[in-house]
């Protein structure tokens, strides 16, 4: 069976789960012919620092929806100081 890694930060999390769902539904429909870990890759804020333009909730990492295994993986974050480095 082929195995496919997929790394997106626009997946569904417990604290939003309709969150990334035209991504999820058509990884789901691939599942019949291969096998799927999503990496998903969030920005975590300090308190004090937490964006104000977009409801930020921080992500709990032990979930993962159904019929495909989703690991949530935390980087820190500055909004604007740290956003060149976001990809290192």
């Amino acid at each position: 069976m082929l195995r496919l890694a997929v790394v997106t930060s626009y997946f569904p999390i417990r604290e939003q789960p309709h969150r990334g769902q035209s991504a999820y539904q058509t990884l789901r429909e691939m599942t019949s012919w291969m096998e799927i870990q999503a990496f998903c890759p969030l920005a975590r804020y300090p308190t004090l620092w937490q964006p104000r333009n977009f409801p930020y909730v921080r992500a709990d990492s032990s979930f993962s929806p159904p019929g495909i295994p989703a690991h949530y993986i935390e980087y820190p974050a500055l909004p604007l100081l740290s956003r060149p480095f976001n990809g290192l």
